[in-house]
């Protein structure tokens, strides 16, 4: 009896649920974060996926507990797209079962988890709490990557360049290959745009000081580590994202420094803030390429060991091999995309989902690029959602996001960003950076990853954030 007066105790706890659903997602980000590192290929991929099956199971049973409980606050009307959206991804898999139920399903449970954990907040959940979550993501985002990112600077430093293949279908490279840092990472594309998510929560924490966040000291350490990661990972995407960013935040700034009047801007405070805006933006990717060049003068220290040594030297780092006399400066992406069309257009209203997208294209376009190389990664997430879900399954998509787009447009038309709380526009910032990277990287569905894990919980603060002021305004 007191066991059950326990259970009934907890269960009828409004803070039960929000405690579950952070303790739940901190094992999952702690997960994600492991996955990241390139030696974790060496563990055989029965754990992994024992592990990863264990928290998509758990994740699962969370979901059901918040829905049966009222815990979980998933607005229907407001979210009515992404709700089709998911639907649409189960009817592609059921369309497309007999190349593979199993894979399809996995994405089905782990979409689900994104959009009902990560998106959707707890009904219970104050704002303030809300706020104090989002730092601890941030400092664990902080204090993470840059002990990561400090280890891979450590193998630019002594220029380590180690490839290892651990099966036919996986290898790992530990610091300077290919003539980029991988560092301890396994890709340095996705270790690149989390370095630049670690970065901008470390400048948001300068220069917003909240006894939630981190010492400064820390904060400027990281900033430093991360923006030398994003430079030597020479992650063209991270590249732009990075730039982007930086001419947003500065355009912004300027637009409230420079005025030629005390109340109304004008065309020349708005002009004079677009030029200081692209400044900064050029002065972000020379500084990039100079931190890239300054590397490329170390000195060998492996080399006066031995000259046969299994750490080789590599030339430099500020030229990549992978586009270096290459007429495709998309790095094939080109033709990944013109071979996902060529898919789409076979089966445009079911589409194929992302795993079984190979198996399908050697079936039906076995001459296709995707079949030839075995890519399952459309690289772009706009044009995936129509490849993995079909036309109305991307539309649905789409107008959930251009719905969000015009409520953050007429929310800041009557706010004004300055008047905004600060961790709002941080969460904007990210989320449209990530949206901006998803076209020419898959970071956002269809994979578990850091970068998608931070934008569901960033997304999902901006549209609670927005349809809160909506019902108070």
């Amino acid at each position: 009896m007191k066991l059950i007066k326990v259970s009934n105790k907890f269960l009828n706890d409004k803070n039960f649920f929000e405690k579950l659903r952070a303790f739940f997602l901190i094992i999952m980000l702690s997960c994600l974060f492991i996955r990241n590192i390139g030696a974790y290929l060496l563990v055989p991929p029965i754990i992994d996926s024992t592990i990863f099956s264990f928290l998509c199971i758990s994740g699962m049973v969370i979901i059901t507990f918040g829905i049966l409980t009222g815990n979980i606050l998933f607005d229907f009307k407001n979210n009515l797209f992404l709700l089709i959206f998911l639907f649409f991804i189960v009817i592609s898999s059921i369309a497309n079962y007999k190349y593979g139920l199993v894979g399809s399903f996995k994405d089905i449970l782990w979409t689900s988890i994104s959009f009902f954990l990560l998106y959707s907040p707890c009904k219970y959940q104050s704002y303030e709490n809300k706020v104090k979550f989002l730092y601890v993501i941030q400092n664990i985002m902080i204090c993470v990557w840059g002990i990561l990112s400090l280890f891979s600077i450590l193998t630019a430093l002594l220029r380590i360049s180690y490839m290892s293949y651990v099966r036919d279908d996986a290898w790992f490279g530990i610091g300077i290959v290919e003539n980029r840092l991988f560092g301890i990472f396994i890709n340095p594309n996705s270790a690149s745009i989390c370095s630049f998510i670690s970065l901008a929560f470390s400048v948001y924490q300068v220069w917003c000081k909240n006894d939630l966040g981190l010492n400064i000291k820390i904060n400027i350490f990281n900033i430093l580590i991360q923006f030398m990661y994003i430079s030597l990972s020479e992650s063209r995407g991270s590249y732009m994202i990075l730039i982007i960013s930086v001419s947003i935040v500065a355009f912004f700034i300027c637009c409230y420094k420079v005025k030629f009047n005390d109340k109304h801007y004008n065309v020349k405070s708005v002009a004079l803030s677009f030029f200081i805006s692209l400044l900064f933006a050029f002065l972000t990717l020379c500084l990039l390429l100079l931190v890239a060049k300054i590397f490329s003068y170390i000195p060998d220290f492996w080399a006066s060991f031995s000259e046969n040594s299994t750490f080789v030297k590599s030339s430099t780092v500020a030229k990549r091999t992978d586009y270096v006399n290459n007429n495709d400066i998309s790095n094939l992406r080109f033709k990944i995309w013109a071979s996902a069309y060529e898919i789409f257009k076979t089966n445009w209203f079911f589409g194929v989902p992302a795993r079984n997208l190979v198996d399908y294209a050697k079936d039906v376009l076995p001459e296709t690029f995707i079949s030839k190389r075995n890519y399952s990664r459309t690289h772009n997430t706009w044009l995936g959602v129509f490849v993995y879900t079909g036309f109305f399954g991307a539309m649905c998509w789409f107008l959930f996001f251009i719905k969000y787009l015009f409520k953050l447009i007429k929310y800041y038309f009557i706010t004004k960003i300055k008047l905004s709380p600060p961790i709002f526009n941080l969460c904007v910032l990210i989320s449209v950076c990530i949206c901006a990277y998803s076209m020419v990287e898959l970071e956002m569905l269809f994979v578990n990853s850091v970068c998608s894990f931070i934008f569901w919980i960033c997304f999902g603060f901006v549209t609670d954030f927005l349809n809160e002021f909506k019902k108070y305004n």
